[in-house]
């Protein structure tokens, strides 16, 4: 015998285990009568309803619900839910009697693919001898495991031996019904995508049902008889008899030491090749999948994150979210995670990273009375280094991720680690291995447990099972499979996974792992920094509209009890379901940024609203002065552009037409009001500018810029030192072919650095603005169909160049960059992450720097030898190219694939230039960054001019404010800062309320972690390197 015979044998055996066939051949399709098969246009944003009745019959086995339709589904029988379609979950239990069966379709598949139509090939009821029929399975699963050991292996020897005599009398042959219903049950989809937890289908069997299957099943063609089930019972206990102790005895021979920690799992992305309204119903289909598998499967226990999901959940099927708290309290669901959704962790805000843990912690504790202990974020493209001090102090224990092993270039060293944050906060890590989605097969946990680096220091690992990405989970197989993996040879123990043993295990290794002491930085998808500008525009700017909102609000609540917490959380929860973490990188489909935009627009004017609102309350409303806020805790001076119908009577200012430049200087975190009226603008100041044949200079006695006539800086020095920055050329706007072979959005190769071409310049640089408060340079370059303007300003008393962009792009498949050549050799580069920073050496003397040609920032880059440097401030462009001989920021990058109209189209975007002496610290570069990108509210006001109010003051401010909200629980309010610096500080923070204690808590606000000196009502903090620290400040 060989090992195809005995293939052949147990797919008899598989085959014949199937007994009565019923075919569901008319439906209800929207209340039409339909006969199968039926293939009609369709719609992706619809949901078609199916609905039929079905008359069960008694059995002394297991009757399954067939279907094989194009897309995916949720199941109701008997009007309750029971299940989801998808292509790897076509078939269902289904108990006796008469069911009603209603079928919600979406033609969307599991990946999103549909070709506008709406197939409904069949659907039948069969009943099957589930011991023969999973037996049969389980021995094919082996069989598989047998052909991979390698050729005069002793232990592939034995089991070969012990399939051979276990199968050697099978005779059992199936009818061709038999045959075709049981392929059909397991295999057959409108085009799904093909199964990993099944055997390969046999050939043979696969050309019967197909030419004959169909006639035999409606009549057309007589069948040969089928085999006796008292004929099957007696194969399977002979079988059973010759092969299970042969494998107990194989099994405790060959167990290799270390344990799989088996858990099923389901990644579910927000949004993907999907949209968001698509994910609401890959959810229903999960886990109500998820909760009958729980129920009837011992060994099963399942891992689920974000908590948005439960929320839907329990907003629209309440009878599933009561199971699912059932078995969260059974220790059968584990609720993972702890956010509000599995979020991109470098390009967000720092507060929204916070927010996530927040919103997420605190809906699991309300819900099931625990928060999560395990932080889950195995998909996200690069893992700050702040990351570790916001896990644990969102309550995680440990770190569960996957993303590092799609390194390109060096094999990430540890699949078990401590990870060391910037602040030196440290948790432990476990990469999932091969996948999130693994098949449960005897092969898959072989080369699973064969890669694991950490066997002796940690011999433990957790394995995820089940489909994922669109969804879908563990199936019947699976857990069918799993009580069987204890008996195969050669596997380490596999155990269900407990999240309490699990806890346990990690504190008593956690001592001898190594130490990662860096960012996770992802050696892939280096093109998510930069593609799709729009949604990390309109992202920024909600984010910047939510800490002022949110810190007008809070001084009004305080002032009048005018609540607007509910408003802000509901704008969070938008802002944060659109940070998902292929969304905001620019990795969906155009749906989905159809709806990001409306929804972030909508937000974003919402926020100015209530920051409107909120001023008005805390000046006592009313009209007739101008009121300016500035949304920073230091006092400082501003130069802000003001309509002209609202001039701040006696302020110093700049006629640029339609609007004016004004100079204010304003209390922290607070208003002055100042009286309108008109006063005449003065025509000169300070900014000294020079119009030569090739190029315009700008000297506001700070900085000398000197822009060419090609539009290039030609070089930007420091006054009055005379220290150049930069030479040229530097703010060179080059084209790079950008033609990945793969993950178009996703991808960025290095070609970019060695191959380029420059734009053109279609009109030179000319002088558009010339005052005492602000001299613009402006100029114009195309490349093919797309222009490129951009306008270069110096503003009076500032160290900082604005670059103004406006881009009409329309040719696809190129990258433009912005490129500067330092006048000094860089020898630290310093990239600001949310709530902290990442060092990345420019120097690129090893495979790992190299590897890091584009790199993310959240807002800043700097650039600096020690003595001097300069730092690029972008806010809605993250990707960044540092080395010793040029610094570029990437501008825009338009991929065909997901989203073909991805990047064309007209678009305005900021970035600045801050040349500095010293580094990024002696430079105060975050506070600098704050102040050019945080600018003062302009609103109306009847508060008498000259009033001025501050609320909330940092002095020193050597500290930066994160939030300034109510608390969650109503009985105070936070105060949210951050230490951006290498060093510990101390600060004041001066508050215009009245409290009656200080005590710091963790993100989620459930515990405290100690009280806080106060004295006269004001704060005193001691802050440690890059610290969050989160003060409540009870009424």
């Amino acid at each position: 015998m060989k090992l195809w015979d005995a293939e052949r044998r147990l797919f008899d055996l598989l085959s014949a285990s199937v007994q009565r066939f019923i075919p569901l051949q008319i439906w209800r399709l929207n209340g039409r009568e339909v006969f199968l098969p039926i293939h009609i246009q369709a719609e992706p944003d619809r949901i078609y309803l199916l609905e039929t009745r079905a008359r069960v019959p008694p059995t002394d086995y297991r009757w399954f619900f067939k279907v094989v339709l194009g897309g995916n589904a949720t199941l109701e029988v008997d009007d309750e839910l029971y299940g989801g379609i998808d292509d790897a979950h076509t078939y269902f239990p289904m108990e006796p009697g008469t069911r009603n069966i209603r079928i919600r379709v979406s033609i969307r598949r599991m990946f999103g693919y549909h070709d506008w139509t709406l197939c409904f090939r069949r659907a039948f009821l069969v009943e099957v001898y589930p011991r023969a029929f999973y037996l049969s399975l389980n021995l094919l699963s082996l069989l598989d495991y047998v052909r991979s050991l390698p050729s005069g292996d002793q232990l592939r020897m034995k089991l070969e031996e012990a399939l051979f005599n276990a199968l050697r009398d099978v005779s059992v042959t199936p009818s061709i019904q038999q045959l075709t219903a049981a392929l059909s049950l397991l295999y057959e989809t409108v085009e799904g995508v093909p199964r990993g937890d099944i055997p390969r289908k046999y050939g043979d069997y696969s050309w019967l049902s197909g030419v004959y299957g169909a006639g035999v099943l409606a009549g057309k063609l007589r069948d040969i008889s089928a085999v006796d089930i008292n004929e099957l019972w007696e194969a399977i206990d002979r079988i059973e008899e010759r092969i299970l102790p042969v494998l107990d005895s194989l099994s405790k021979e060959n167990t290799l030491s270390g344990e799989i920690l088996a858990i099923g799992h389901s990644h579910l992305d927000a949004a993907w090749l999907w949209n968001f309204r698509e994910t609401r119903e890959k959810v229903a289909r999960t886990f109500s999948n998820m909760v009958q598998l729980l129920k009837n499967y011992k060994e099963a226990v399942y891992a689920q994150s974000s908590a948005l999901y439960y929320e839907w959940i329990e907003e629209d099927y309440p009878d599933v979210f009561e199971e699912i708290k059932r078995l969260v309290k059974e220790g059968k669901w584990i609720p993972v995670g702890g956010m509000w959704i599995e979020s991109d962790t470098q390009l967000v805000g720092g507060e929204s990273l916070v927010r996530q843990f927040l919103y997420g912690q605190r809906y699991f504790y309300s819900r099931f009375g625990r928060t999560c202990s395990i932080g889950w974020i195995p998909d996200s493209f690069g893992f700050a280094f702040s990351l570790p001090q916001l896990l644990l102090k969102s309550g995680l224990k440990v770190f569960v991720t996957h993303k590092p092993l799609w390194n390109d270039t060096n094999p990430f060293p540890h699949h078990s680690f401590l990870w060391k944050g910037v602040d030196g906060s440290t948790i432990p890590v476990q990469i999932l291995l091969n996948s999130y989605n693994e098949m449960l097969t005897p092969n898959s946990i072989r080369d699973y447990w064969t890669k694991y680096k950490e066997k002796d220091s940690a011999p433990f690992i957790p394995y995820a099972y089940g489909y994922g990405d669109g969804g879908g989970g563990p199936t019947i197989e699976m857990l069918e499979r799993f009580p069987f993996l204890s008996k195969v040879p050669g596997l380490p123990r596999i155990k269900p996974f407990s999240e309490r043993d699990y806890l346990e295990k990690i504190e008593k290794v956690r001592d001898g792992l190594p130490v990662w002491n860096n960012e996770l930085y992802v050696e892939y998808h280096r093109g998510t920094y930069t593609t799709n500008l729009p949604v990390k525009e309109l992202m920024w700017r909600a984010e910047k509209n939510l800490y002022i909102a949110e810190l007008v609000a809070t001084a009004s609540y305080l002032k009048t009890r005018e609540d607007y917490a509910r408003r802000l959380e509901r704008i969070w929860k938008t802002v944060l379901l659109n940070q998902f973490h292929d969304v905001l990188p620019g990795s969906s489909i155009m749906e989905v940024y159809d709806e990001a935009t409306r929804e972030l627009t909508r937000s974003i004017q919402e926020l100015a609203d209530i920051t409107k609102e909120g001023l008005q309350a805390l000046t006592n409303g009313g009209y007739g002065n101008v009121g300016f806020f500035n949304p920073l805790p230091w006092g400082r001076k501003a130069i802000v552009s003001v309509p002209r119908h609202l001039q701040p009577k006696g302020a110093r200012c700049q006629d640029n037409g339609k609007e004016l430049l004004v100079e204010v200087e304003l209390p922290p975190a607070g208003y002055r009001s100042m009286e309108i009226g008109e006063s005449k603008c003065e025509s000169r100041g300070s900014i000294i500018v020079e119009e030569k044949d090739d190029g315009v200079l700008v000297n506001n006695g700070i900085l000398e810029l000197f822009v060419a006539s090609n539009g290039e800086i030609k070089y930007l020095k420091l006054v009055p030192s005379g220290r150049e920055i930069l030479s040229y050329p530097s703010n060179s706007l080059r084209i790079h072919v950008d033609k990945p072979g793969v993950f178009d959005a996703w991808e960025l190769t290095d070609d970019f650095l060695t191959q380029w071409e420059d734009t053109v310049t279609v009109s030179k640089p000319r002088l558009v603005s010339n005052g005492p408060l602000q001299a613009c340079i402006e100029y114009e370059k195309s490349y093919k169909k797309s222009r490129i303007k951009q306008t270069i300003c110096v503003y009076d008393s500032s160290p900082v160049v604005e670059v103004k962009t406006r881009l009409e792009w329309y040719d696809k498949g190129y990258l433009l960059k912005a490129w500067f050549k330092p006048s000094f050799k860089p020898l630290r580069a310093v990239f600001e992450t949310p709530y902290g920073v990442v060092e990345r050496s420019p120097s690129w003397k090893t495979s790992w720097d190299r590897a890091k040609f584009e790199s993310p920032a959240l807002r800043w880059v700097d650039i600096s030898n020690g003595e001097v440097g300069f730092a690029v401030i972008s806010p809605s462009r993250h990707g960044y190219s540092v080395s010793e001989e040029a610094v570029s920021l990437s501008l825009i990058k338009s991929p065909l694939f997901p989203n073909p109209w991805s990047d064309l189209g007209e678009f305005e975007f900021t970035y600045y230039i801050y040349p500095h002496l010293g580094g990024y610290e002696e430079a105060r570069v975050p506070f600098v960054s704050s102040e050019v990108l945080y600018d003062p509210v302009i609103f109306d006001t009847g508060s008498p001019a000259g009033m001025s109010e501050s609320f909330i003051e940092i002095e020193p401010p050597e500290v930066l404010l994160g939030a300034f909200k109510k608390s969650e629980d109503g009985d105070g309010v936070v105060i949210r800062l951050y230490n951006p610096q290498s060093r510990k500080v101390k600060t004041r923070v001066k508050l215009n309320a009245v409290f009656r204690e200080a005590v710091e808590v963790d993100i989620p606000e459930l515990n405290s972690l100690g009280k806080i000196e106060t004295r006269d009502g004001e704060i005193f903090v001691e802050m440690a390197p890059y610290e969050v620290k989160t003060i409540k400040l009870l009424k």
